[in-house]
């Protein structure tokens, strides 16, 4: 699970920035370890052009990353620690609640961004060969973190960064580089409003263990489990906008995510107007369903997940997800917990058909590796 978050995070940062002035220069080793000590040294907060917070976000970001680095491999010395103590506990939460600091104060800063044309940073993301873990040396796995994958149909991984020089060679593009533009901004911004929004829903649950017999979830913050809904669905909508922002470009010069239009990208992924469009209806039935307008309601006949999903209610009920985190009880031992979220469907709640496009997308996958349905729920990894 930490690969995608740490490699998701650390791209995010890519897609903001490079400019002329020495202070802002992310095309380069040399630059970018310039730029971000001065970022540093003033808190991420030097400058007031859109350049300069761009590198305020890239900067602080790398910060992030280079904390969370340095934290996991704290774990790998102590791997027998009791992962249900109390103290484990305590170090876990005083980490995530500075992730979700940092990752709010970006997110805010990427909220009130709007670039102009070549206001966005030239990047290069291979340049971006830093020293991570804090131990003194660039190792294979961060001297690459930032390249950009080749295109390719490449098998998603859940593995930590490869250590081994010759894969960074035959599956990169070590010479990827791209301007930010207003597109990748939302890009970028839907991505912290995600993670920040996982952020405070790991930090609204507590594992009880008072009861030897049983392990039990409690609910410790519902402030934050609602901070969460509310950042999900934020992101989900920031994800619309920024496949309106993409469709509207006219321009085809050093891109990252591109139209279907547009040929000068460096984006690992074919985006074409049929991914555009499967993006656009996964949008238009999950944005309703997060927000409580539909309920989540699979047949009952269904299997894995979404059958799984269908037995949690009564007969002709489903799941209002925005019930599920806005009258959320103090304690989760079992699925029948969630059924203070069932609710009847009906005209004014009819039932979201995000279920049905899952099923008949898992149908084609099966039958067909490369649809355009499967390929999309792989690219989630890319496109949010």
């Amino acid at each position: 699970m930490l690969k995608p978050i740490l490699f998701v995070t650390s791209l995010t940062l890519s897609i903001l920035p490079g400019l002329s002035s020495a202070q802002n220069n992310f095309t380069s080793t040399e630059g970018i370890q310039k730029s971000c000590a001065l970022q540093e040294k003033q808190n991420f907060n030097h400058g007031t052009s859109n350049a300069d917070k761009q590198s305020q976000v890239i900067c602080r970001d790398i910060a992030l990353l280079k904390q969370v680095a340095r934290w996991v491999d704290q774990l790998k010395v102590s791997p027998n620690r009791d992962f249900t103590s109390r103290d484990f506990d305590t170090m876990v939460r005083k980490e995530i609640t500075y992730i979700r600091q940092q990752l709010g104060a970006s997110r805010k800063t990427l909220e009130k961004m709007q670039l102009k044309p070549n206001e966005g940073l030239m990047i290069e993301p291979a340049q971006w060969q830093l020293d991570l873990n804090g131990d003194s040396k660039i190792s294979p796995w961060e001297k690459y973190f930032f390249a950009v994958v080749k295109p390719g149909e490449r098998p998603f991984t859940m593995s930590m960064p490869s250590d081994d020089p010759n894969y960074y060679q035959e599956h990169f593009n070590l010479q990827a580089k791209f301007q930010v533009d207003q597109s990748d901004v939302y890009w970028a911004l839907a991505y912290h409003q995600f993670f920040e929004g996982f952020t405070n829903l790991i930090l609204s649950f507590q594992i009880d263990m008072s009861d030897r017999r049983q392990m039990r979830i409690k609910m410790i913050d519902p402030v934050s489990l609602q901070k969460s809904h509310a950042l999900i669905g934020a992101g989900l909508a920031t994800s619309e906008r920024m496949r309106q922002s993409l469709l509207a470009e006219t321009d085809d010069q050093d891109e990252w995510i591109p139209n279907p239009n547009q040929k000068n990208h460096v984006f690992p992924l074919a985006m074409d107007q049929a991914a555009f469009n499967i993006w656009g209806k996964f949008l238009g039935e999950t944005i309703p369903l997060w927000n409580g307008k539909t309920i989540l309601a699979p047949p009952s006949n269904a299997g894995g997940m979404l059958g799984s999903t269908a037995k949690m209610c009564p007969p002709n009920q489903g799941l209002n997800v925005a019930t599920l985190f806005k009258r959320a009880p103090t304690y989760f031992d079992s699925s029948l917990s969630v059924r203070y979220a069932c609710m009847s469907v009906d005209k004014d709640h009819p039932a979201s058909q995000l279920a049905k496009m899952a099923e008949e997308a898992l149908e084609q996958g099966r039958n067909n590796p490369k649809s355009p349905e499967w390929s999309f729920v792989r690219y989630f990894y890319w496109v949010n």
